[in-house]
């Protein structure tokens, strides 16, 4: 049987590459860190309560 062909980099690994990754600023929140206004954590939880909203009416 064979492999895929490439590892699963662990745990550690992927910590240590994101660290090296320059930071960004979120526009919506306009913090520094590994997000930006697309995929803001902040702003997913309202967006899902104003989609709830729209979709009962």
């Amino acid at each position: 049987m064979k492999g895929s062909g490439s590892r699963l980099p662990s745990r550690v690994e992927k910590a240590l590459k994101l660290k090296s990754k320059p930071l960004r600023q979120c526009k919506k929140c306009q913090e520094w860190g590994h997000h930006d206004s697309r995929n803001c954590d902040k702003f997913k939880e309202k967006e899902k309560r104003r989609s709830r909203r729209n979709s009962e009416v």
